[in-house]
């Protein structure tokens, strides 16, 4: 729960993303991003804020782009 707390607190610092349409779940070290982004930038943004948090072992990226059908 720590992990996660972490991760979306870093997120809601980022101004330029939409933090709740991101969501974050995290499993033994296993952080689960999922949700809606505007583009590729800030799906690559989440990713990288989420790297920034000790403790985790691994990001998995479920983000989607509405419209485009990217992930």
């Amino acid at each position: 729960m720590v992990i996660t707390t972490k991760v979306h607190e870093a997120i809601l610092d980022e101004s330029s993303l939409r933090p709740f349409d991101i969501n974050v779940r995290t499993t033994k070290g296993v952080v689960e991003l999922s949700g809606l982004v505007n583009s590729r930038d800030d799906m690559y943004k989440a990713i990288a804020i989420a790297r920034s948090v000790s403790g985790i072992k691994f990001i998995k990226n479920d983000q989607r782009i509405p419209g485009t059908g990217d992930y």
